[in-house]
């Protein structure tokens, strides 16, 4: 493991301006997607008549991400 203190010194350096516009998009982006997807509902309601269409529809595996039970 000679040297990779050297290489990662390297490697860090050479990226400094890249790295954190990296680290800034992996932070915001789940921000902006989470923002995005309530500003296109109306209201609550909307947004459960939309998970019951998505319920509904055959395509879909039966996989629920937001309880413990079977959807």
């Amino acid at each position: 493991m000679t040297g990779t203190w050297a290489l990662i010194r390297l490697i860090v350096r050479r990226d400094r301006m890249l790295l954190p516009v990296w680290i800034a998009i992996i932070a915001l982006l789940p921000a902006g997607i989470a923002s995005a997807t309530t500003d296109l509902y109306a209201g609550q309601a909307a947004r459960d008549s939309n998970r019951a269409a998505w319920r509904t529809c055959p395509g879909r595996p039966p996989i629920c991400f937001t309880s413990r039970r079977a959807c």
